[in-house]
């Protein structure tokens, strides 16, 4: 009897590895279609706590850092949104030129670091158009159209073939 017991046991344990194993490998799915619907639902500060704990429960899992930066820009908190999209580029992010342009980043996208994220992100893609960062007098703009560059911060304007 106690045999059996102990299969029995070990068959459960087991079972719940393999899910775990699996909810892990589909990038706690779940755990992100409940991040997105609080978030549809405008439930900005239930969004911020359930894509933690899904980048809790997968550190690594790009799709997961996304989900937070997400939440975090939408509730105004610049600096764990840049930081959560940069982790979630450093991690693999799938299509960041799209995701990138999500209008939950509108809040952050005139900034230098998201600007540092976007290049990081997508090198070479803004290679021949035009970047900019910043806002006022602190904006910088480097333009590389028409065959030479230009690269303006404030009242500096410098040309040439950077």
């Amino acid at each position: 009897m106690k045999r059996i017991g102990l299969a029995a046991a070990v068959v459960i344990t087991l079972a719940g590895c393999s899910a775990a194993r699996d909810d892990a490998a589909r990038g706690g799915g779940d755990r992100l279609a409940a991040v997105r619907a609080a978030l549809v639902a405008h439930n900005y500060g239930q969004g911020v706590t359930l894509a933690k704990a899904a980048v809790k429960a997968t550190p690594h899992d790009p799709k997961a850092q996304f989900e937070l930066a997400r939440a975090e820009a939408l509730v105004d908190d610049q600096g764990s949104a840049l930081d959560a999209l940069g982790a979630a580029v450093e991690a693999g992010l799938a299509d960041p030129t799209t995701a990138l342009e999500d209008p939950a980043f509108d809040s952050i996208r005139g900034s230098a670091r998201f600007a540092a994220i976007r290049n990081r992100a997508t090198p070479g893609a803004f290679g021949t158009g035009m970047l900019a960062a910043g806002e006022g007098s602190d904006r910088v703009t480097i333009d590389r159209r028409g065959g030479h560059d230009t690269v303006r911060a404030g009242d500096v304007v410098l040309d040439g073939d950077f």
